[in-house]
């Protein structure tokens, strides 16, 4: 990559399979998350690990919800996650 190539990150405040669809898109494992006012504020980073702890929390609210009932909203994530996952075998 050359320093003229613009950087992809993420901001705290978009949906976490807007994040997965531009990891999987990019074949990336992290993104950075900036401040979407001040880009150049470095906030964190979000990696696999980050995305599989959103996903327990999607089905440990399923299962407190109704076990085996998930949202089309919630099906598309889980599916985005496990590409982004298949992707990178385990680890961060």
């Amino acid at each position: 990559m050359t320093g003229s190539q613009k950087l992809t990150v993420t901001y705290p405040d978009e949906l976490a399979e807007e994040a997965v669809a531009k990891m999987a898109r990019l074949k990336v494992g992290r993104l950075p998350v900036v401040d979407r006012n001040n880009p150049q504020k470095f906030i964190g980073y979000l990696g696999r690990t980050g995305i599989a702890a959103a996903w327990q929390l999607l089905l440990n609210e399923e299962e407190v919800r109704e076990p085996g009932w998930l949202t089309a909203q919630g099906r598309l994530f889980r599916m985005r996650v496990r590409r982004v996952l298949g992707r990178f075998g385990s680890g961060d």
